[in-house]
């Protein structure tokens, strides 16, 4: 019962290692995308062409390095152009608003092209805002897809960059993108680069992504160090109570107490420490009459008689011995124990030796 708390402990270090490792991979890879798309602002695209060139090999660790250590597994490689017109921004309680979506059809352009609409769009809307727009521009899935093609560890005609060990895997991924991106006419929310138009996102990680990657496991930790510091402090705490020394210390104690009681004087102690006076009564009705005050001349009765300590204290060692004994042990070991052992004899005249000198 004593060392429940000692299960908190596999709970806490779990915690404190799961946070740190999702601090790791969610934190850490989230902020360098975060600080590159930070000032990306969010477009209309509209797909105007799709390519789709064979399966290229799987590389994540560039093309300097040997092929033993490169995955085998092959991926289909797309590639997405888009013309994107920057979203209308509405001044709506004193900050921008953006649209969700764009209605080109409301610009009265029905029997036109898509892009004429836009084009017609960015005109009307020029005096509200100035819009950015681009024709022909690739699509990107994500952050990685484009530093992984600017390193030269991708294939640069390639809108999406998936490497699983499996090459059906790879191609799962792949189909999904070309499922809701690919398609020539949609439309749908993108994010560019304000200073580069080059740069055409699908998804961007956001703010709001940063600050659970980075709470979460920093709760998870938090958590987990209370924890551990509970266990700590539960275990330090049984540790003083099971310290021999101080173990030693209260058996004494209690002895002292026992052997003052059965030689009469405890009951003067508790009597002369709750502050009795002579004629009080106690629970049984009867007459306190505490001895051994100051002045009476009687201060040795306070004392207890350290001739019935050490009394008890050999009976119940002579008592112990008895009953191991009748137990039904080796008849080796008993006799080894029990068989000339003065231990019980000297442990009665040493705790009367102390008894005297204190």
């Amino acid at each position: 019962m004593k060392y429940q708390h000692c299960v908190l402990l596999p709970i806490s270090l779990f915690l404190i290692v799961a946070g740190i490792v999702s601090l790791l991979l969610l934190g850490m890879g989230n902020l360098e995308p975060y600080t590159h798309t930070k000032d990306f602002r969010q477009a209309t695209c509209t797909v105007v062409y799709t390519n789709r060139s064979g399966e290229v090999p799987c590389t994540r660790y560039g093309e300097d390095k040997p092929a033993s250590v490169l995955h085998h597994s092959l991926y289909p490689c797309v590639s997405v152009f888009v013309n994107y017109t920057e979203l209308i921004m509405e001044y709506n309680s004193g900050y921008y608003d953006s649209k969700k979506s764009v209605d080109l059809d409301s610009t009265g352009l029905v029997n036109g092209s898509k892009g004429d609409a836009l084009d017609a769009l960015s005109t009307q809307q020029s005096d509200k805002h100035e819009l950015v727009s681009a024709k022909n521009v690739m699509l990107y899935d994500t952050y990685s897809s484009w530093s992984m093609r600017r390193t030269g560890e991708a294939n640069s005609t390639c809108s999406i960059h998936v490497c699983h060990k499996n090459t059906k895997d790879n191609e799962y991924d792949v189909t999904d993108f070309s499922d809701d991106y690919g398609t020539v006419g949609d439309n749908f929310r993108c994010y560019f680069n304000p200073t580069n138009t080059a740069e055409v996102f699908a998804n961007v990680v956001t703010g709001n992504n940063v600050m659970h990657a980075f709470v979460w496991p920093g709760l998870a930790m938090g958590f987990g160090v209370f924890l551990l510091v509970v266990v700590a402090f539960l275990s330090c705490e049984v540790w003083i109570c099971r310290n021999p020394k101080r173990a030693q210390r209260r058996m004494q104690g209690q002895i002292y107490q026992l052997a003052s009681y059965r030689a009469g004087t405890g009951h003067d102690q508790q009597s002369s420490r709750r502050g009795w006076r002579e004629g009080d009564l106690n629970v049984e009705g009867q007459e306190v009459r505490p001895k051994g005050r100051r002045g009476d001349g009687n201060n040795n009765s306070r004392l207890p008689n350290l001739s019935a300590a050490a009394d008890i204290i050999r009976k119940w060692s002579f008592r112990n011995r008895s009953d191991r004994r009748n137990r039904p042990t080796d008849t080796n070991r008993s006799s080894q124990s029990y068989a000339g052992n003065p231990s019980h004899r000297w442990t009665a005249e040493r705790t009367e030796k102390n008894f005297s000198t204190t």
